[in-house]
């Protein structure tokens, strides 16, 4: 029997597609789902929340830095649908501009939170990673740590195509960082256990790029695979789930039926498959 959440997704995705179905009749594929580009995108409220002490000048500038971010966020991801709230501390003993970042949610709140030294110029703030990593895993609902190989890997692979639009990366740059650093990481993984068991495994020892990179190759892999089927990029496959079917307690197995849903394809769910089964030696073979 079909869960409250499934038959969500699977109510919002027939009204979805038939929609585009109708609107698309005479077009191919690629067409059908090119005007995600289009879809118009307004900044959530933002609620800012200063933990320390910051001067008036140093509230301006984390404001311009997260604004912006967001801004390209929910370009590339879409809009959130959601208040977002985001949380400053301050590290004055840091010899960089932004520390440490998490996410904090709840059912009702969304945002996160930025440990900064707020002496550094705006460029050395625009020009982190953190930032846009934090805002990517708000595109995702609230999941259990067990899945961290998942929605780490999320946040770690989406964050880069925010950073194309922020500017700080080029496609062609995202894209060699991909394979530069799954190929940096695919020793972690060279057991015959499965992928997942093996990322659960760094994550517990620490060994957190073997696991953020592990698990952004899974999203590497299907924006290739996607690329090359000419019919929805993964980021039109992200923005379509924020509109028809983001819920904040949404578990990993409705998200990914509601991603196959959204591209006409089984690509998700086939690849965690492999993720789950096969020797995670096979897995990173072609970094």
């Amino acid at each position: 029997m079909l869960r409250q959440s499934e038959l969500f997704i699977f109510l919002i995705a027939g009204i979805f597609f038939s929609f585009l179905t109708a609107c698309n009749s005479n077009s191919n594929g690629s067409e059908q789902v090119s005007n995600a580009d289009t879809i118009s995108f307004v900044t959530q409220k933002i609620i800012w929340h200063f933990e320390d002490e910051f001067s008036e000048e140093e509230q301006e500038k984390m404001q311009e830095w997260i604004t912006y971010v967001c801004d390209c966020a929910q370009k590339v991801l879409g809009r959130y649908p959601f208040d977002l709230n985001y949380y400053f501390h301050r590290e004055d003993s840091a010899d960089h501009a932004v520390v440490f970042g998490h996410t904090g949610r709840t059912k009702t709140t969304h945002g996160a939170h930025f440990y900064v030294n707020p002496v550094f110029p705006l460029d050395d703030f625009m020009n982190e990673w953190m930032g846009a990593h934090e805002i990517s895993h708000l595109a995702l609902p609230i999941m259990p740590k067990k899945h961290i190989w998942f929605y780490e890997g999320f946040a770690t692979y989406l964050s880069r195509k925010v950073m194309i639009e922020m500017g700080t990366l080029t496609e062609a740059e995202a894209d060699s960082v991909a394979y530069a650093r799954i190929g940096l990481i695919k020793y972690g993984y060279e057991s015959n256990s499965n992928f997942i068991f093996v990322a659960d495994s760094l994550g517990a020892l620490h060994h957190y790029p073997e696991l953020y990179w592990g698990g952004g190759s899974y999203f590497h892999k299907i924006d290739r695979e996607l690329e090359a089927s000419g019919k929805i990029s993964l980021v039109n496959v992200v923005k379509y789930f924020q509109m028809w079917a983001h819920q904040s307690l949404l578990k990993i197995d409705d998200v990914i039926i509601a991603f196959d849903k959204i591209s006409q394809s089984t690509i998700f769910s086939d690849l965690r498959n492999d993720y789950s089964t096969l020797p995670a030696r096979e897995i990173l073979t072609e970094y």
